[in-house]
C-alpha cells in the first residue's frame, strides 16, 4: 500500500521545529532550577535564545507553506470530529509558537550573543513591558507543551492503537517502507490454471495407472480355475 505523506520540506520543518520546542521547553525549566549556576544558566540561556533565533524564520517559512502545498487526507477510519479537534489543536499550537517566539525577544533586557559568535540587541528597553512580555512568554510556553503533549499522544495513539497511517503521513519513508525484491505474479490468475492443471493430470495419471491394473488383474486366469486334462 502506497502511503501519500507529506512533502519532504514539510517533514523537514515538522521534525526540525518539534526539536527545538522539545529542548526549548525543557532548557527553559532546567534553567529556573539552575539560577544559582550562573555558568550553566547562562549556557542554557544562550543556546536557547540562538535556537530561537534560528528557529523563528524557520517558523514563518512553515506556516506560509502550510497554505501552498498539497495535504494528504486522513485515512476514513478518523472521524469528522477527530479531523476537526486535529485542525483546532494545530492553529493553537502555531498561535503558541508565534507568541512563544515574539515574547521570548520582547522580553529581553539586554543584548545576547548568537551561538557565543555575533551580539544581537534587544528589541525594547522598557522594563515593565519587558516584564509584561516575560509572563506571556510563560505562560505560552506552558500552553504549547500541554498542546504539544497533546498531538503528540494522538499521533502515538493513531500508529498503536488504532493501527492507521497517521503518523506515518509525516514520518521520512525510510523509517517504514522495507525494500522487498520484486516478485511478478501471473496475469489472468495463471497460478490458478497451472495448480488446476497439475492437479488434472495427477489424477488422470493415477486413474489410467488404476485402469490397467485393473485389466490386467481381469484378463489373468487364477490357477484354481484353469482347466484340468480329462482323465480317462
Amino acid at each position: 500500500m502506497t502511503i501519500q505523506g507529506y512533502d519532504p520540506l514539510s517533514k523537514l520543518l515538522h521534525w526540525t521545529m518539534a526539536a527545538v520546542i522539545i529542548y526549548a521547553t525543557l532548557a527553559g525549566y532546567i534553567m529556573h532550577l539552575v539560577v544559582d549556576n550562573k555558568a550553566l544558566f547562562s549556557l542554557l540561556s544562550t543556546l536557547n535564545i540562538s535556537l530561537a533565533t534560528i528557529a523563528t524564520p524557520l517558523f514563518i517559512v512553515r506556516f506560509i507553506w502550510r497554505f501552498f502545498r498539497n495535504t494528504p487526507e486522513l485515512p476514513s477510519s478518523v472521524s469528522k470530529l477527530q479531523k476537526n479537534a486535529a485542525k483546532f489543536i494545530h492553529s493553537l499550537i502555531y498561535l503558541m509558537m508565534f507568541l512563544v517566539f515574539s515574547s521570548g525577544f520582547l522580553m529581553l533586557e539586554k543584548s545576547y550573543f548568537l551561538f557565543w559568535m555575533f551580539n544581537v540587541p534587544n528589541l525594547l528597553d522598557n522594563q515593565p513591558v519587558n516584564e509584561f512580555f516575560f509572563m506571556v512568554h510563560r505562560g505560552s510556553c506552558a500552553t504549547l507543551a500541554v498542546l504539544f503533549t497533546l498531538h503528540a499522544t494522538a499521533a502515538l495513539k493513531h500508529h498503536f492503537f488504532d493501527k492507521d497511517d497517521v503518523l506515518k503521513l509525516m514520518l521520512p519513508k525510510m523509517l517504514y517502507v522495507r525494500k522487498t525484491r520484486a516478485v511478478k505474479f501471473p496475469k489472468n490468475n495463471q497460478s490458478t490454471y497451472i495448480y488446476t492443471g497439475y492437479r488434472e493430470l495427477i489424477v488422470n495419471l493415477t486413474y489410467q495407472y488404476t485402469m490397467k491394473k485393473s485389466a490386467g488383474f481381469l484378463m489373468s486366469t487364477p490357477d484354481n480355475l484353469k482347466e484340468t486334462p480329462a482323465t480317462k
